[in-house]
């Protein structure tokens, strides 16, 4: 085997191995985009002034 031969061989090795690493890359972070987007957002405490009787208006006393 001659020397570009050579070279030619681990030049086509590493953009291989840059390509899997690349791909790995691409599929985790396509797994962590299908996660967050199927996790429910967090439960939001309900506040009190939402649960008033109907027909009182906030802020006014008689």
């Amino acid at each position: 085997m001659s020397h570009t031969e050579t070279a030619e061989k681990y030049r086509v090795v590493d953009l291989l191995r840059r390509e899997t690493v690349g791909g790995f890359l691409l599929v985790g972070a396509a797994l962590v985009a299908i996660v967050v987007a199927n996790t429910p957002p967090p439960s939001t405490p309900t506040r009190r002034s939402a649960t008033r009787p109907s027909g009182t208006r906030p802020g006014i006393s008689i």
